[in-house]
């Protein structure tokens, strides 16, 4: 099965992109081969990463190693790389502690849990601590996060965790509805404040329905208390919304402690892929990301159109290319 990046076919790019690394490592004059190359195939920049990162996977054996003399791309002070743990799903049901040790010698240090796969609390967080992980944030429900405050706060303090993040909940109808329900996290999201927890709310598509002219979710976060609920943005899902993410974090700012970095090859698909496989505005949303001070950029993608961990290693390859550190 072929993966299409930004349009064109994924095996050719890890062609072109290996040729070129291999190139670089002949010499400096390359560089001035580089334009040439890229405009013959017709690759733009933001592809040549993506597939560069596929060959590097794909490759028998490593094309640059530690000492190589190509230059590296200098750490921003932009958001760590995360991953969300649930674009894993489809493994650990087979092997969690295999996926996880798979996933820690990908160079991913940093994961938000969408639950702890049978394990324990204090297993599961043995489990990181033995592969040079840690756990950043976890998804809590809705209904648990209002009714089990005790629970979470004894998960959070076993596993290491300061972000709660509500995934979704029942879309409110109405702008009356919405500010009651930002009251609502804003009276809960003081009382995890009061135990050194922070919460926040990750959308989806559908709290980008206009009300009288305005998404649901603004009015949210316009009426949230901002001391104590955070945004979560899930660029992917801003994108099929019909907002601009790049816009939405610019407005948000520092609301934005965490993200979902994932991306879309079409403004209509709920496919979603790793950060840098399809059309969002990668450059302009790190560039955003950081200006924000957001603390997490967490990669997440649904459509497992091939091995999940491999797809990490990408997404993870390219936000390194692009600046960002583990």
């Amino acid at each position: 099965m072929e993966l299409r990046l930004q349009g064109v076919q994924f095996t050719r790019i890890v062609k072109i992109a290996g040729m070129i690394l291999i190139t670089l490592c002949v010499g400096s004059f390359a560089w001035a081969r580089l334009p040439t190359i890229m405009s013959e195939h017709r690759i733009t920049r933001r592809t040549l990463l993506v597939g560069a990162a596929g060959a590097a996977v794909a490759a028998p054996t490593k094309l640059l190693s530690a000492g190589s003399a190509a230059p590296k791309a200098k750490p921003a002070k932009g958001p760590q790389i995360a991953i969300q743990l649930y674009s894993l799903r489809s493994l650990f049901g087979k092997d969690a502690w295999g996926t996880m040790s798979r996933l820690a010698d990908t160079g991913v240090k940093n994961v938000e849990l969408a639950g702890t796969y049978g394990a324990s609390n204090t297993d599961f967080k043995k489990g990181l601590d033995e592969r040079g992980m840690k756990a950043i944030s976890a998804h809590i429900s809705y209904n648990q996060i209002r009714s089990d405050i005790d629970g979470v706060r004894k998960m959070a303090d076993e596993i290491g965790f300061k972000y709660v993040v509500v995934p979704g909940m029942p879309t409110p109808k109405t702008k009356a509805a919405w500010i009651e329900r930002a009251n609502e996290f804003s009276e809960f999201g003081a009382k995890y404040k009061k135990h050194g927890l922070d919460v926040g709310f990750h959308n989806h598509a559908q709290e980008f329905a206009k009300i009288d002219g305005e998404h649901g979710l603004d009015i949210f976060f316009e009426h949230a208390d901002a001391s104590v609920v955070f945004a979560e943005p899930d660029l992917a899902w801003v994108k099929v919304g019909g907002a601009d993410p790049v816009a939405w974090l610019k407005k948000w700012g520092s609301r934005c402690r965490l993200s979902h970095y994932k991306d879309v090859k079409e403004a209509t698909s709920h496919d979603t892929y790793c950060p840098g496989a399809g059309i969002l505005d990668w450059g302009g949303i790190i560039e955003a990301s950081t200006r924000a001070g957001m603390d997490y950029a967490i990669m997440e993608f649904e459509a497992n159109k091939i091995d999940p961990v491999t797809e990490a290693r990408m997404g993870r390859d390219f936000l390194r290319d692009m600046g960002l550190r583990d």
